[in-house]
């Protein structure tokens, strides 16, 4: 009888002894575990939040349009050149379109101007980021003022607003889709300032040569 007993009881010691090193083994799997996860965490440095993270993806040329809310329209792989010349031309043609509807005097101009800095500043943040919007409201600027020059102008040798309107609607229309090739819109944004320039130059060596033969 008393064998039975302690042979029973040495195999209950057996087993408590089987459960504590299975239970340390766990334990020490438990805390490798947490160590690997955090050596892994401090690698990748601290936690970017989902604006940032998309944001720099964006710069990368690696984000797809998909996986950020609320992004912006970009598609991957192009260039921020690209697009800061998208908005720049962009932003020229929705100037140039608002010259020709409202700058009939400076009033006017200033008012195309105006709205052309707002209207290219929210085509720019559509496709890209700050610099897209800055180039956006930038181009739609300059576009008033140059396309202003050429209105009045134009009005003072007798044009009508409708010709106009139409004459740089056309034109207008015709930047904004130029604008997708590319360099177009920095080469737009140089030289649409200086024609407006040269074409106002004429017109006043015009007007002098009339006063001259007027005397």
């Amino acid at each position: 009888m008393n064998v039975g007993v302690r042979q029973a009881r040495a195999h209950l010691r057996q087993q408590r002894r089987e459960l504590a090193g299975a239970d340390a083994l766990a334990r020490r799997a438990i805390t490798s575990a947490a160590s690997n996860e955090l050596l892994i965490s401090a690698e990748r440095g601290p936690p970017q939040s989902g604006v940032t993270a998309c944001s720099s993806s964006r710069r990368r040329g690696q984000y797809a349009g998909g996986g950020c809310p609320d992004s912006p329209l970009y598609t991957a792989g192009v260039d921020p050149w690209y697009t800061i010349g998208l908005c720049l031309g962009l932003g020229l043609g929705i100037g140039v379109v608002l010259a020709g509807l409202l700058a009939v005097n400076r009033l006017g101009t200033g008012a195309a101007a105006v709205i052309g800095v707002a209207a290219g500043a929210v085509v720019g943040l559509g496709i890209g980021e700050i610099e897209e919007t800055v180039a956006g409201g930038t181009g739609g600027f300059m576009g008033a003022l140059a396309a202003g020059a050429v209105v009045q102008g134009a009005m003072r040798r007798g044009a009508t607003r409708l010709g106009i309107a139409a004459y740089l609607g056309a034109a207008g229309a015709l930047l904004l889709l130029l604008a997708f090739v590319p360099a177009v819109g920095y080469l737009a944004f140089v030289a649409l300032p200086v024609l407006a320039v040269r074409m106002r130059g004429r017109q006043a060596a015009r007007y002098a040569g009339l006063r001259t033969l007027a005397k």
